[in-house]
């Protein structure tokens, strides 16, 4: 999965070109476009102007860098991974876990995952999760055969 970086303009500041909920995204390697308007409208093309890389990133008391789950619009779900995996950093036991996701939703706004254990997955714990894929999910399938029942892959 290639995401692109984003942002979500949290605080004003002298001149600023944004209201604060705006949703920057990543345009290219040095600059952020606005993709989404506070009122949550999406901009046409020729409204966008370009921010400087380097201005959104060295402001994190500006700019809130959004992680992959965060702020998502029906669009964004078909870009998300098919496999997540638990956190390495989180101790868990067992400690290596991945789920296939059979369907990606918003539920009033959040993001709803469905895995293939047919368990929903809610927005807040989601935020232990990382993108993943199949040839990880195939290692915790084998490695952790212990702990899974068949009827669970």
């Amino acid at each position: 999965m290639s995401r692109k970086k984003r942002y979500v303009v949290i605080a004003d500041y002298p001149h600023n070109p944004y209201k604060i909920g705006d949703l920057l995204e990543e345009y290219t390697n040095t600059a952020y476009k606005l993709t989404v308007t506070y009122n949550g409208n999406s901009l046409d093309e020729t409204q966008v102007n370009t921010y400087p890389a380097d201005s959104v990133e060295s402001y994190p008391a500006l700019f809130h860098k959004l992680n992959w789950w965060e702020l998502l619009k029906e669009d964004d779900l078909k870009d998300l991974p098919e496999y997540i995996m638990i956190d390495p950093l989180i101790e868990i036991e067992p400690p290596f876990v991945v789920f296939k996701i059979i369907k990606w939703e918003l539920e009033e706004g959040k993001l709803v995952a469905t895995n293939h254990k047919k368990e929903k997955m809610s927005h807040n714990s989601l935020r232990l999760y990382l993108p993943s894929n199949k040839i990880e999910f195939a290692k915790y399938i084998r490695e952790w055969n212990q702990y899974i029942k068949k009827d669970e892959w």
